[in-house]
């Protein structure tokens, strides 16, 4: 690329209006009409990315007279809700009396941003170019503004895909040994996107979204192996916040802590089929433990967790013996979401290629410790052009913000996805065999399928057994409000 035509920062989509125009080799191609002066945003483990995208573009000075091109008019409902692919150039770059223009190479190549723009508005007039704005989202945004009350059953790993597989492209990167198995578990009146993140936390899933050259593609690990590095001018980065030159850009500000945590985590279940009714019956209840090395580490957190799976469906094929295992999970999953934040940095420069889900070196720190590897965990980035969209050579601002955690700890996604809380009563239609009193298994229990299900067929294979609050139930049953009627009638149930 000629440097007389250097641009950081480019933008195209399908949708965007182009024009012909040449290269400096004389070479005819498509040129989007809008030309990107500002790109600012976050991204992180967990999030759904989100930058704003604001572009120039030269307008009519003689609308009277000539008539706009069809191929450059700009259509806001036309784009709003499509693709949109952004490139970062991270090759070239130096530093002119506090500016950024293009002076060497670096060997990073090129950032790529891709997503769907959510939002298109005009921002105003900047000179004799009209300025838009455009919200770019990654596609599993639209999984917030669908909202479903359903139940699945299989394997975690199955039930995530099922869910979030229609909004883009998914990286599993899990661990083939273990797959844990539900015989029930319901998405209830939640978006698609809480009801993936709420499994993903609760089961110590990690998801992030890596970008490719026009795609971006949903990441969902459970191990610290499935991170990559960074390319090779961002996989070590240094700690320069002093005077004087460096050939590589610097990390200029860092801060580094350890704070205490809980060291220990007890999770608690109840089973209706193997209810405690003596001292000496062994609980549903396990415990995790590995406090940091701090003062004040060994405090402990004694909650509830749902692995206990009391037969809840006709055909359930799980053994509910075997619950120690995901018991202990859950606690470990529990606890490494609280002690992950006892060691964190953060860190500031004009580092526009740093990627979250990603690893890199820092090194000359002042604090020891603190050099070593890192997983990026959010950025924060602002890159704006000066001068005038004109301008052979364009001069830019960047700043860049983000927060690492030392590799060698483990890290969990925080819980912080609320579970929907189903308050009064629900009403389902009792299911068993054709004129049939009713139909009951060992427990007493009745085979009901909710209203709410929309997929059901009333023939069982979407049904659960329920406990009922009769005085016949069973002396190892606790008390249940619901009411008990003939097959095919309704009955309501307490949450």
């Amino acid at each position: 690329m000629n440097a007389r035509y250097w641009q950081m920062l480019t933008m195209r989509g399908p949708e965007l209006p182009t024009r012909p125009t040449f290269d400096s080799r004389g070479r005819k191609y498509e040129e989007c009409v809008l030309t990107p002066q500002r790109i600012s945003g976050y991204d992180g483990i967990g999030q759904r990315f989100e930058y704003g995208v604001e572009a120039g573009k030269p307008a009519n000075p003689l609308p009277a007279i000539f008539d706009e091109d069809e191929r450059e008019r700009i259509d806001l409902d036309r784009i709003a809700g499509t693709e949109i692919w952004l490139t970062i150039d991270l090759e070239r770059i130096g530093v002119v009396d506090g500016k950024y223009r293009l002076t060497w190479s670096s060997g990073a190549g090129v950032r790529h941003i891709n997503g769907i723009i959510g939002n298109a508005r005009v921002l105003g007039d900047e000179g004799p170019n009209t300025v838009y704005e455009f919200i770019v989202h990654p596609s599993f945004w639209l999984a917030t503004l669908q909202e479903n009350s359903r139940f699945f059953k299989g394997s975690i790993a199955d039930i995530l895909h099922e869910v979030i597989r229609p909004y883009g492209q998914i990286e599993w990167r899990i661990n083939p040994d273990y797959y844990p198995q539900r015989d029930y578990i319901r998405q209830a009146w939640e978006s698609d996107w809480n009801f993936f993140m709420r499994l993903c936390e609760e089961w110590g899933y990690v998801v992030w979204i890596e970008h490719r050259e026009q795609s971006h593609v949903l990441v969902i690990a459970d191990n610290p192996h499935a991170y990559r590095k960074h390319e090779r001018a961002y996989e070590t980065l240094r700690y320069h916040a002093g005077g004087g030159h460096i050939n590589e850009e610097p990390i200029t500000a860092m801060t580094y802590a350890s704070a205490v945590t809980p060291g220990r985590v007890t999770v608690q279940d109840h089973s209706h089929s193997a209810p405690r009714l003596v001292p000496y019956a062994t609980p549903f209840r396990e415990t995790y433990d590995k406090p940091r090395k701090t003062a004040n580490a060994d405090h402990e957190i004694y909650t509830h967790a749902d692995f206990a799976q009391p037969a809840t469906r006709r055909d359930a094929p799980y053994d509910e013996t075997n619950w120690r295992e995901e018991a202990r999970h859950f606690a470990r999953v529990k606890l490494e979401s609280r002690t992950s934040v006892g060691s964190r940095a953060s860190a500031k420069g004009a580092l526009r290629g740093v990627e979250v889900g990603k690893t890199l070196s820092v090194t000359h720190y002042l604090y020891h410790a603190a050099n070593c590897e890192y997983l990026v965990l959010s950025c924060d980035m602002d890159i704006r052009a000066t001068g005038t969209l004109s301008s052979t050579e364009r001069v830019y601002d960047i700043s860049a913000s983000f927060v690492m955690q030392p590799l060698r700890e483990r890290y969990r996604m925080p819980q912080v996805t609320p579970r929907p809380v189903i308050g009064g009563q629900e009403y389902a239609v009792i299911i068993g065999p054709d004129h049939a009193e009713m139909c009951v298994d060992k427990y007493n229990r009745a085979l009901v399928q909710f209203i709410w299900d929309r997929d059901g067929k009333y023939d069982g294979k979407s049904a659960i057994w329920v406990r009922l609050a009769t005085a016949w139930h069973g002396m190892a049953m606790a008390w249940e409000r619901s009411t008990m009627r003939d097959a095919g009638n309704r009955c309501w149930s307490t949450t």
